[in-house]
């Protein structure tokens, strides 16, 4: 019996580690100083505020756990700043400790009352100080560990206890969520549906317990096709499971599941009685906002949805049944999107290069040109200006990815949307692809007769609205007014970089002055050095901004050694800035 209450109650172990960070809010330095020696030697991390309008900021940046506050201070007193913290959510529980001088009992309840968790006398012992800051980390490591105890609930109530994946509570929930983000603009919703086929001969033959690891193991399959964070699969039945793909396309969707229905067909699944064959009948479908000329609801969806996998099962099971071309919205319907007239297209093999340039122009109004290298590739770009890049990956010299690399460092041509093609589209490599900036990965060997469409479904997700393009006149006068511009920038940069040296010349003969000056040149160089496109420029700037805000800094922070050291980065900063200039210039006047 007392095993049984014993592992009915949950045990909330505090975590200590959780709340290790201290803010000390005190108007007098001295004191300051003395709270963070003794609160460091007790083995906490100590930041510091001088009044409460400091602390409050700092912990909008810095959410720090715990807060010992002084009553009196100038502007916001310490009652002030225990008002403001109630009153603000943060990601966790603050624990306020009022430490001051004025310890009587008004004193002590005014405290409490706005919102203190505890109150000590500055007249008492160190040690008691250090027992109270103990006493705050075990109270806030046992709200955390409450908090991971009913998180973990939650999370158990969305959660299909067999394998892992959401179960039917959360797809009610969450499909409607994605629908209604679809539904106000977010991009196409596409869902896919999947049986595993004969599951019931499979528990037949060889029990439940093969069947229950057959379960877990498409789960564990399809996550492997999903890389996206908004990506989801949940278990809707028996062996069914839903997927839903948040601002993907059709063409997309039709990747995902073929690459579905080969991960788990691939290779026999493993059960406690040995690897066991399937396979999954799939069913797409795709909803676009504001494209369909019918009324469309989840419901509906569904509906169409679980025709399209019982397709796939009257067909012979594993295969991908796509929607009737009725319900396909053609890309010319997509309406307030740029249309899709110059296309390049990359790759080293000419005989892929000649399918690709023939199939994509089966599209109407189409213009495809094709380069056989990244070098040929970043010449042809700067001249034609295409809407969009189709690269393949591998490549001799220049490589697809570091094409893309070049491309996105030229200002000119840094916006143009560029597709990897290669053979090798697994889910890790399609994820490290568009972190590189890539808008989208298509499979090698791809299909030449649906290679046009899909390039076209694809485009309706990245294309530029209509209402951003300006006549080529417009572009052309825009383009010269951001070059003068850009000019501008750089010739002021250059007298400012005189400006910094001069002041860096002052500074090392011992002028601390001309520091704050020195911050607040090279903090507007640094963002405007972004806007312009001037990366190495603004990337200086940042440079000199930081250590001179590190100057800036109290001065028990760095010692003399450090700041030396800090001025001579400084000086050999703003001389790297003066050749970024310079740089940047000549790049610019070539332009």
């Amino acid at each position: 019996m007392n095993q049984d209450v014993e592992a009915a109650t949950p045990s909330y172990r505090p975590n200590f580690t959780v709340a290790r960070a201290v803010l000390l809010v005190d108007d007098d330095e001295l004191v300051r100083a003395h709270l963070t020696e003794l609160v460091r030697a007790a083995g906490f991390e100590v930041h510091s505020a001088a009044d409460g309008s400091a602390a409050l900021a700092f912990l909008e940046q810095h959410f720090t756990p715990i807060v010992i506050t002084d009553l009196n201070m100038p502007a916001m007193d310490g009652l002030a700043l225990c008002r403001a913290i109630r009153q603000q959510p943060w990601p966790g529980y603050v624990y306020v400790l009022l430490l001051t001088v004025h310890d009587g009992e008004s004193d002590i309840l005014a405290g409490l009352e706005a919102g203190a968790d505890d109150y000590l006398s500055k007249r008492s012992s160190a040690a008691q100080l250090v027992a109270r800051l103990h006493t705050a980390q075990r109270i806030l490591g046992l709200e955390q560990a409450l908090k991971s105890e009913v998180e973990d609930k939650r999370r158990q109530s969305l959660t299909d206890p067999l394998t892992g994946a959401h179960n039917r509570r959360y797809f009610d929930q969450h499909l409607q969520r994605d629908f209604k983000g679809a539904q106000r603009g977010g991009g196409p919703l596409s869902l896919l549906m999947l049986d595993i086929d004969h599951f019931k001969r499979i528990n037949d033959r060889f029990g439940h317990p093969a069947g229950d690891a057959v379960l877990q193991e498409v789960v564990r399959r399809i996550a492997m096709c999903l890389p996206r964070e908004t990506d989801w699969c949940a278990r809707v039945g028996g062996e069914e499971f839903v997927i839903v793909l948040g601002n993907t396309p059709l063409a997309g969707a039709a990747q995902v599941a073929e690459r579905i229905r080969e991960t788990i067909g691939g290779v026999p699944l493993p059960t406690p009685v040995g690897p066991i064959a399937g396979t999954a009948s799939i069913g797409v479908v795709e909803f676009q906002p504001g494209a369909s000329h019918e009324l469309i609801s989840v419901e509906s969806l569904m509906h169409e949805l679980d025709s399209n996998m019982y397709v796939s099962k009257l067909n012979g099971r594993n295969r991908v049944t796509l929607p009737a071309p009725s319900r396909v919205v053609p890309p010319s319907a997509q309406a307030g999107r740029q249309p899709l007239r110059t296309l390049l297209y990359a790759d080293d093999e000419p005989d892929i290069r000649l399918i690709a340039q023939t199939a994509l122009n089966l599209a109407p109004g189409l213009t495809v040109h094709t380069a056989d290298s990244g070098e040929q590739v970043l010449e042809l770009a700067r001249e034609l200006r295409p809407d969009l890049m189709l690269l393949d990956v591998m490549m001799p010299g220049l490589d697809g990815p570091d094409t893309l690399k070049r491309l996105r460092a030229d200002p000119a041509i840094a916006r143009i949307p560029v597709i990897f093609v290669t053979a090798k589209a697994t889910p890790e490599n399609a994820a490290r692809l568009r972190a590189l900036g890539a808008s989208a990965v298509i499979a090698k060997p791809f299909d030449p007769m649906q290679l046009s469409a899909q390039v076209l479904s694809l485009w309706q997700s990245i294309a530029p609205p209509l209402h951003r393009m300006t006549g080529d006149g417009e572009q052309a006068r825009l383009r010269e007014q951001v070059a003068q511009r850009a000019g501008t920038f750089l010739e002021r940069t250059g007298v400012q970089a005189m400006t910094l040296r001069q002041l860096s010349d002052s500074l090392q003969a011992g002028d601390s002055s001309c520091l704050a000056s020195m911050h607040e040149i090279a903090h507007k160089i640094h963002g405007s050095g972004a806007t312009f496109n001037f990366p190495a420029v603004s990337a200086c700037a940042g440079e000199i901004e930081r250590l001179s805000q590190n100057l800036l800094a109290p001065k028990h922070v760095n010692d003399l050694a450090s700041e030396a050291q800090i001025r001579t980065r400084l000086q050999a900063s703003i001389q790297q800035l003066a050749r970024a200039v310079e740089s940047a210039a000549t790049g610019n006047a070539a332009k």
